[in-house]
This record gives structure tokens, sequence and C-alpha cells, in this order.
């Protein structure tokens, strides 16, 4: 029976400086800058105090989290929203395998940014997606597509990014960080799952 878990941590807080990050007492991820999204790490399953502080200052936690990590799961803690309002987002990378297809979801971490919609070469897959809100994971066919957001019912994108690779069998998410009033959105597209490999 399955007694561990998976966790990875994202920085999506434009105006936060780096971080360290510390479960139960001890640093698990140091000097995570914005748009880093750490590899998974493997934690016992079951409830743990998690503290996100400025680098190299651990007794300034600018978040603190007890958090519920169910056993056999893989789990993204992100940091979103500005300095002043900052808060995690959890999200469950649980998801099904689809042999012939990619998996691709999408989370919404601009905080100034309205709801969106996303589409892959002009297909929409996700609508009205308020921030800090993440989709469900949706089947994209393998390919190459470019990625659009644009504000909720809308049809020029604020956002585009070229070449985003879906490989069958694969899950992905993509981030939309930064801001809109300074000019900053960007996107980070992270592989969250890869097939087991038979031995």
């Amino acid at each position: 029976m399955a007694t561990n878990t998976q966790v990875r941590i994202g920085h999506c807080s434009p105006d936060a400086p780096a971080v360290d990050v510390i479960v139960d007492g001890e640093t698990v991820a140091s000097d995570v800058s914005f748009k880093n999204v750490s590899d998974y790490m493997e934690l016992p399953a079951g409830s743990h105090d998690v503290k996100i502080c400025p680098a190299g200052k651990p007794d300034q936690p600018v978040i603190e989290k007890s958090l519920e990590l169910e056993a056999d799961h893989e789990f993204t803690i992100l940091a979103i929203g500005t300095l002043a309002d900052i808060d995690t987002l959890v999200l469950n990378d649980k998801n099904e395998e689809k042999a012939n297809a990619g998996r691709v979801r999408f989370v919404h971490a601009a905080p100034d940014a309205p709801s969106v919609d996303v589409a892959f070469d002009g297909a929409k897959l996700f609508t009205e997606m308020p921030f800090g809100k993440a989709g469900a994971y949706a089947s994209v066919d393998a390919g190459s597509y470019e990625l659009q957001v644009m504000p909720a019912g809308k049809k020029k994108p604020v956002l585009s990014v070229p070449d985003v690779t879906v490989e069958a069998g694969k899950t992905y998410t993509a981030f939309a960080v930064g801001q809109l009033s300074d000019d900053s959105l960007d996107a980070i597209i992270t592989l969250d799952h890869q097939p087991m490999v038979a031995p």
C-alpha cells in the first residue's frame, strides 16, 4: 500500500523575491525564483506544515499552511498573487494517461488579468478561466501548437506561445504568469507526468 506522495513547488508571484520552502521544519526547496517550478519530490502522505519564506530568511514566512496530501498522488503547490496578497494554490496532478493523445491543463496565475479563454491553434480548450483557478486536463492530439490566451469572449490574444509540443501519453500544465499592467505576461509549460517505462 502506497504511503508516499509526490510534490513540486512553483513560484508564480510576480513581485515576490526568490523563496525557500520549508516542510515540517525542513527546507525542501531553496532559492526558487519567479517563473520556476521545481522537480517533484517525495514526501510521506498525510498532514504537513508548509512555510514559504524569502530565500535565506526562514523566520520571515510570507505563507504558512497546513496541507493534507494523499498517498499515491502528485501535487503542485503554487505561490500566487502579488506579495501583498500572496497565497497558495494546491493542484492535484493525478490524471489518467491516454495512449494516443496528450493531456493539457491551464492555470491562471496572472493576478491583474481578467478571466480568460485559452486556445491551441484557435481551438478553445478552456473558457472563462478566472485568476487562481486551474482547468481539468483536456485531451490534445500529439503535435505542435500555438498557445493563445485571450480575455474571455474576445478573439485577440494577449499572450501567444508558439511551438508548444504535445506528445502522446504525456501530461502538461500551462501556467499564465506575470501582469498585464507592466506587459510582463508570460507562460510556463511543465511536463507533469511521463508514462511508465516497463523494465
